[in-house]
């Protein structure tokens, strides 16, 4: 429950055709504006947002608004390098602890130099980026998709033969 002093009383009466119903809680702790609770490993603040109701709150975890943060950053990036590039993508899914990988991504990056940088190249770190290899249905690394605003064209799979590559891209 929130502190509720100072709040206005809102009569039931202005939330006609609603139907409420509750169970009693057994442990109940009151909480104001500001306080902080622990629940596992969080440190929770409570702000009060009183609306629908006076007793509704907020918690805030500022880690996780940071996740949040870095998230749209994140997304803001793909848009930017992928949806609004005006030359073709190529996508790849690598994982940075993975040989085959790392070695794929300066052959990628050497095949595209070849080609006068026809294509824009942009890594995803399939570790970290999960949702969006299941976006794009890749399921392992390397995996190389060239796309065309954010469409996929083709998929390439591995191959260390830079000559076979260059020709499979175009």
């Amino acid at each position: 429950m929130i502190d509720q002093s100072g709040l206005r009383e809102v009569p039931l009466s202005d939330y006609s055709g609603y139907r409420y119903a509750s169970r009693p809680v057994e442990d109940v702790q009151i909480v104001k504006n500001g306080d902080v609770i622990q629940v596992g490993e969080f440190n929770l603040r409570c702000i009060q947002t009183a609306g629908h109701a006076p007793d509704h709150i907020c918690l805030y975890e500022p880690t996780a608004a940071v996740a949040a943060e870095r998230y749209i950053e994140e997304l803001d990036a793909f848009n930017a390098d992928v949806l609004q590039s005006d030359k073709k993508v190529l996508l790849l899914f690598f994982n940075a602890l993975n040989n085959e990988s790392l070695e794929f991504s300066t052959l990628l990056e050497e095949a595209n130099q070849e080609l006068d940088e026809r294509y824009k190249v942009v890594k995803v770190d399939m570790a970290t980026k999960k949702n969006l290899a299941k976006k794009y249905e890749v399921n392992s690394v390397p995996t190389v998709l060239v796309l065309d605003k954010g469409k996929k064209i083709k998929r390439l799979y591995y191959s260390v033969d830079k000559e076979k590559y260059k020709m499979s891209i175009n």
